[in-house]
């Protein structure tokens, strides 16, 4: 009897809680889950993605996964309907729209997905400093008192998106053994088995199609320009192997576009404008993906794949201002010798401190810092651009013409020697 009663008042005390009969959702921060995996053997095994969470229904028995991107959707979804208690069908509807490049990966067909995935379009930071040197370049060309080409912009913005994904590709079909022992990239298509080789190999084929078609597009001098990178983009993931600078290798590629831009718009290459330009690109490819590499620094160093990351060690902060020092000097040479007026040297100002936060802010022993930094590069490459546009849409007849007679002198002194 005493038993009966208890219970009878648990369910009095439960009907006066007023507890809601709809689903009860209990959410679990997987990165908890992470911290106490040697205390749990369910943790320890469990291989769900960072920042996921469960949704366990108290009547269902279903468990719903969401990624970090659904779920970044899912919590805006869900805030916004307890705010307006779903009364306004069009916010409803502008809660559902992704902001970011990887919710949208996330929101189409799973069959899709690992497509992609594979050319990195979760990803974009990647495919904005393949286009930042190629910009600095039409802009460059522009005429005093004018902005860049709108047309070539264009033009290659699709192309550093192709361009970026096909190099992923090729990337991933010679590193996919590599990436299945490091846990930052076991997860990528090839490596997880999600696609095949040969479906890679006619997605690439695709993106290498697309790309010539805008290729030619360009002047028959560009044209061959831009087909002569072929080679360094096909062989890069090689160099990882036999040497520790392939970031080097990565930045002659990556800054192609700085001289490729510049021929597009002129249909040459004007050597003591754009030879600074390419240099100061190779410079500051080297201090972003070098701190992009101390990510993998402890993965690489047990299977055997090299990078400055290493070779560097203990003396990178210092490297990288030296490096980062270089890159601001051929800017300023870059800028001179095209004749660009003060808002690019004032610019140049800013890109110096930019440079020197990162240098010297980085954790290069925290692999998500290093991610940030290595982020923060594509507000860089903006600020150089918008300080090229100005320093050539001020730019006067005058100062050109000096600039180049100063060409015309270094040149003749070069043929001397």
């Amino acid at each position: 009897m005493i038993l009966t009663s208890r219970v009878f008042a648990a369910l009095k005390f439960m009907n006066r809680a007023n507890f809601p009969s709809s689903t009860v959702n209990i959410r679990i921060n997987v990165n908890q889950i992470k911290s106490n995996r040697n205390q749990s053997i369910h943790a320890r095994h469990s291989s769900f993605p960072q920042n996921a969470f469960y949704h366990l229904a108290a009547r269902r028995t279903d468990i719903l996964l969401l990624t970090p991107a659904t779920a970044g959707v899912e919590q805006r979804r869900r805030s916004a309907s307890n705010s307006t208690g779903n009364s306004s069908g069009t916010s409803s509807v502008l809660d559902k729209i992704p902001s970011s490049a990887a919710e949208l990966v996330a929101l189409t067909p799973h069959t899709i997905q690992p497509y992609l995935k594979l050319i990195r379009a979760d990803k974009p930071a990647g495919t904005w400093l393949l286009f930042w040197p190629c910009a600095w370049s039409i802009a460059l060309a522009a005429q005093p008192g004018s902005l860049p080409d709108a047309k070539m912009m264009l033009l290659f913005g699709a192309g550093a998106f192709l361009m970026r994904g096909a190099g992923c590709i090729i990337n991933d079909m010679w590193d996919r053994d590599f990436d299945r022992k490091v846990e930052r990239t076991r997860e990528r298509p090839l490596a997880s088995g999600a696609i095949g080789f040969a479906p890679a190999m006619v997605w690439l084929a695709g993106q290498l199609g697309l790309s010539l078609l805008i290729l030619v597009q360009l002047n028959w001098f560009s044209i061959i320009l831009g087909a002569s990178s072929m080679g360094l983009v096909v062989t890069y993931p090689l160099f990882k192997r036999v040497t520790y600078f392939p970031q080097v290798i990565l930045g002659l590629v990556f800054n192609w576009g700085a001289l490729l831009g510049y021929a597009a718009v002129r249909g040459y290459v004007d050597p003591f404008t754009v030879i600074p330009l390419y240099i100061a690109g190779l410079c500051w490819t080297m201090v972003y993906d070098t701190i992009y590499a101390h990510q993998d620094k402890v993965d690489d160093a047990l299977i055997g794949v090299k990078s400055t990351a290493l070779k560097f060690g203990d003396r990178t902060p210092t490297i990288l201002w030296e490096l980062s020092t270089t890159m601001l000097f051929a800017l300023g040479c870059s800028g001179y010798m095209a004749g660009l007026s003060w808002p690019f040297f004032a610019g140049l100002g800013g890109v110096g401190v930019h440079l020197a936060w990162q240098t010297f802010a980085v954790n290069l022993n925290d692999p998500a810092d290093c991610y940030k930094k290595f982020k923060s590069n594509h507000y860089l490459g903006l600020l150089v651009f918008l300080s090229i546009v100005g320093g050539t849409f001020l730019a006067v007849d005058e100062t050109m013409g000096d600039r180049k007679e100063t060409q015309q002198t270094l040149k003749a002194n070069l043929l001397r020697l």
